[in-house]
């Protein structure tokens, strides 16, 4: 009778050589960072919500309305949206309706600790024809000149040398009830008041 030898339990594999290049990059790039900033951008490596695409985008130029482009757009933590579709300039001001639905955000190497873009999906009658519409739209995030806020741009197809429109991120958030306004990263006590997050 041969004694039973015993195999230790296999090794957990090795990360992959992207995944392990991925992690080196931000860990490099996080130097003394606390605990907690890197549990925050290793969350927004996989997957987390980057916060700083959170918030109220209004249109650049509001003189500058046309069909197709949204006047507002209101980005929410549990990443639902609110928006207003300009849909007919037949008469001034354009008319536009109002859109609720689900985003995600959108990482690109070299950087995908960082959300470079976000993708809109959700389904609004047409008044028009009084249908329901699939509506789908990709925006990308856009620099604002002097400032540390973010904007975002859409074109109408990839390599346009100006965008469709362009979305700023102002100071003021939009609401529709206080819970809007924490959803957006509000951190006072919120209310809302004509449709404009306030500190009671």
């Amino acid at each position: 009778m041969h004694p039973t030898s015993r195999r230790s339990p296999p090794s957990p594999p090795a990360p992959g050589p992207l995944a392990a290049a991925l992690l080196c990059t931000w860990v490099l790039a996080c130097g003394g960072a606390s605990n907690s900033e890197v549990r925050g951008g290793l969350g927004v490596l996989t997957g987390g919500t980057d916060t700083s695409m959170l918030g109220t985008f209004r249109l650049a130029d509001p003189s500058f309305e046309t069909e197709g482009a949204l006047r507002l757009l209101v980005l929410r933590m549990d990443r639902t949206f609110h928006a207003e579709l300009i849909v007919s300039c037949a008469s001034k001001p354009c008319a536009a309706v109002a859109i609720d639905g689900g985003y995600r955000q959108i990482r690109d190497l070299p950087n995908p600790s960082r959300a470079n873009s976000i993708s809109l999906y959700a389904q609004y009658t047409d008044p028009a024809a009084q249908q329901p519409v699939d509506y789908n739209l990709s925006l990308r995030r856009a620099l604002v000149k002097n400032s540390p806020l973010v904007g975002l741009f859409h074109q109408d197809s990839p390599g346009d040398p100006a965008p469709y429109f362009e979305l700023l991120h102002p100071e003021e958030l939009w609401c529709a009830s206080p819970d809007d306004c924490g959803q957006q990263g509000s951190t006072c006590q919120a209310s809302c008041t004509a449709n404009l997050c306030g500190c009671e």
